[in-house]
């Protein structure tokens, strides 16, 4: 029962792995941070200064919250590998924050990292579970008929004729 924990902290994520009357040690082997982003997954963005997230908060967004995209959230934001800081807007559940992804590597994916409090130092940034992968498409229709010969156009600047684009499936009705 995750109730009693605090939104926007990190926990250690211990075990003891013969129990509390063994003889080993217990010991802690993680860290685990309480994220209040409802809908995690991963998004697809693309390089560019402006780039526009939006997710669904349960509680404790605001707009001091801070967000910054990197491989680790242990590593600074603005650093190599990472985006600047940027704040969040909106309003009761739904928010968003505009990160410059410009400097990121095309085909990587990358950790949403938030610090729910900002500037104030009661918090840490974790990793909230949304993940971005980055890709050079720009745009692609939202859908196709299931029928023979069907034409499927992207707009994909950094494509080369290497680059294999196909469709996957995420979930069957």
């Amino acid at each position: 029962d995750a109730r009693t924990l605090i939104v926007g902290a990190v926990y250690s994520l211990c075990i003891d792995t013969d129990g509390t009357f063994g003889p080993l040690d217990p010991g802690s082997v993680d860290s685990v941070y309480i994220t209040p982003l409802r809908q995690l997954g991963t998004y697809g963005i693309v390089q560019r200064a402006n780039e526009q997230m939006t997710f669904e908060c349960d509680g404790g967004c605001a707009s001091a919250t801070r967000v910054y995209l990197a491989k680790d959230c242990n590593s600074q934001a603005g650093a190599s590998g990472s985006t600047p800081v940027a704040n969040l807007f909106g309003s009761d559940q739904l928010w968003a924050a505009s990160l410059d992804a410009s400097q990121l590597s095309l085909g990587h994916t990358y950790s949403l990292c938030l610090d729910l409090d900002g500037p104030a130092a009661v918090f840490v940034p974790g990793e909230s579970g949304v993940f971005a992968y980055l890709s050079c498409i720009m745009s692609a229709p939202g859908w196709i008929y299931a029928t023979a010969n069907q034409i499927f156009s992207v707009t994909c600047p950094g494509c080369t004729n290497e680059t294999e684009i196909y469709l996957m499936t995420v979930s069957a009705m």
